[in-house]
């Protein structure tokens, strides 16, 4: 910014020196047309200073509202998932995503043909899309690394690509703990009911009623 400043202060400042020693020997200067021509270039200077400045803020206004996509790995309840959130205060439209290499999911199903096939067409700000991907352990057996990439556009039809290349090979040392809901619990007390049944039988058979 102040190159370009420096270069519109430059171009005046030439002519005025180039033409200033041509007319030296012919023209008497006064000093009110000093004055006045010194005026000019301030405010030549400040109009341009003023330019620059209003560009820089309508530039990180946009880049403030813009939509802004990011995808990553996460583990809930056990499972490794991917997601993709829109992180910024606008839409994107037209967004496709894809990896390299592509992945399997639950080694089956091609993340790049199957499940991210299709384009969507809207996504607004805050949303989240998920997928399950597999089983830590089975996923790390096959992907240190993973390349991101993200197309989309503004609501004015700008494009953007975002690609993010995702370091996978510290989650293999990872130690992951399994949160446990409402049905794990049921599941656990029918178990211990069982084997308390069990336990009951096994005493009654080898203690028979004479």
């Amino acid at each position: 910014m102040f190159k370009k400043i420096l270069l519109w202060f430059i171009i005046p400042l030439s002519i005025f020196c180039f033409f200033g020693i041509i007319g030296f020997n012919y023209f008497e200067y006064k000093i009110s047309d000093i004055i006045n021509l010194g005026m000019f270039f301030l405010t030549y200077f400040l109009v341009i200073f003023a330019w620059e400045s209003l560009k820089k803020s309508r530039k990180e206004s946009y880049l403030e509202s813009r939509p802004y996509l990011i995808g990553d790995f996460e583990l809930e309840k056990g499972v490794l998932f991917f997601y993709v959130l829109n992180s910024g205060k606008t839409p994107a439209i037209g967004v496709k995503i894809s990896v390299d290499p592509d992945i399997l999911i639950l080694d089956e199903l091609s993340f790049n043909h199957k499940v991210f096939k299709n384009t969507i067409a809207f996504f607004p700000p805050k949303k989240i899309v998920k997928t399950i991907i597999n089983r830590p352990s089975q996923f790390h057996e096959k992907y240190n690394e993973i390349k991101l990439k993200i197309t989309y556009k503004d609501s004015m039809g700008k494009p953007f690509e975002e690609i993010f290349h995702i370091d996978l090979s510290y989650r293999k040392g990872l130690l992951y703990f399994n949160n446990k809901d409402i049905g794990d619990l049921v599941k656990s007390l029918n178990e211990i009911r069982s084997s308390l049944d069990q336990l009951k039988n096994n005493n009654n058979s080898s203690n028979p009623e004479v």
